[in-house]
């Protein structure tokens, strides 16, 4: 039986070293992009060659085409931030219809 998340392109803002991956990651997923402010974090992501890690500053555009994903979360972020209209106006731009 397909698992509903089967379809989904997701994406995980501020990924860090993938403390929601190892919550989410029994979901299969089309594809998971790990984004994060930090090389050093990335590099522990538990993800290894499964997934996208993409190394990009949240406070500016983000670098994904618009309507590039079906689901994004971001855990522990938003206090990090020093624009929130620009983070969910974009957020929206890279969010499929």
């Amino acid at each position: 039986m397909p698992n509903v998340t089967d379809n989904l392109d997701v994406i995980d803002l501020g990924a860090g070293d993938g403390r929601m991956y190892t919550l989410l990651h029994k979901n299969h997923f089309k594809s998971y992009t790990a984004c994060d402010i930090s090389d050093k974090l990335l590099a522990l992501h538990p993800g290894g060659k499964k997934i996208k890690k993409i190394l990009a500053d949240l406070d500016h555009e983000f670098p994904f085409a618009d309507e590039s994903f079906d689901l994004a979360f971001s855990c522990f972020v938003v206090e990090h931030l020093t624009d929130l209209d620009h983070f969910f106006l974009e957020l929206y731009r890279i969010l499929k219809p």
